[in-house]
């Protein structure tokens, strides 16, 4: 029996090899890519757009706030895509008895950190050259317009401590502490990587050959979820999805 001719989950393995399939995918994180980009670029270098005056609001401007107020959305829509592509195709593999809990956590692992190491070493280098050579823009302190009018946590010159980027290196900021520094976009990055823990955890519960594996699976699962708390569940039904 051919994949293409089996029923959910394993479909997914033959429905993500399809180029017209995966092209849709690829544009779907493409448009949600860009809208994300451009509302995380609008916030610190635009007033929003309550503070404009009537004058101000032509078409064009009207269109620019319309696309970039899509931001969370955006963010929602690869919550989904990834439940799909990482939850999708764990889920038929282990329909087929194909998983593998180490290949897995490999995989898991090596793609978010190959990207968001650099990027939290990178906001450590630019936040405290910045708050040291540009403390008079207000932008560290908060005490610039932009900032004041839409930032309500702390000021980012108090989130450069060593123990935020520990935790947010330990993928912990949003679950228990801020994020780190001036770079609030990485929240999605922690729900992310617990996505992909508590899925596993279910995977091994669900699937795993010994007994003691599974009680171990199922019990790590409790905790999990007992420990990540009612917003964390939200966002992972919609990572389900």
């Amino acid at each position: 029996m051919t994949l293409a001719k089996t029923a959910y989950p394993a479909q997914v393995l033959a429905d993500v090899q399809n180029p017209h399939f995966a092209s849709f995918l690829d544009c779907t994180r493409w448009v949600a890519a860009s809208i994300v980009f451009l509302g995380h670029l609008r916030d610190p270098l635009f007033l929003g757009y309550g503070s404009l005056t009537e004058a101000e609001r032509n078409p064009l401007v009207q269109a620019w706030y319309f696309v970039t107020g899509w931001f969370g959305p955006a963010v929602i829509v690869f919550f989904v895509l990834s439940g799909y592509l990482v939850g999708g195709i764990a889920s038929a593999r282990a329909s087929i008895g194909s998983f593998s809990l180490g290949s897995y956590a490999v995989d898991r692992v090596s793609r978010l950190y190959v990207a968001f190491l650099p990027a939290l070493v990178l906001t450590a280098v630019l936040d405290v050259a910045g708050s040291i050579w540009f403390a008079d823009t207000g932008f560290w302190t908060h005490q610039h317009p932009m900032l004041a009018e839409k930032v309500s946590s702390e000021p980012f010159g108090s989130l450069l401590t060593p123990g935020l980027f520990v935790g947010n290196l330990l993928m912990l900021q949003t679950i228990a502490m801020p994020t780190f520094g001036s770079n609030m976009p990485l929240w999605t990055i922690s729900l992310e990587f617990w996505f992909y823990v508590v899925f596993g955890a279910t995977a091994v519960a669900f699937v795993a050959k010994k007994k003691g594996h599974r009680v171990a699976g199922t019990g790590a699962l409790v905790i999990l979820l007992a420990s990540l708390g009612g917003s964390f569940i939200a966002y992972l039904g919609l990572w389900l999805l």
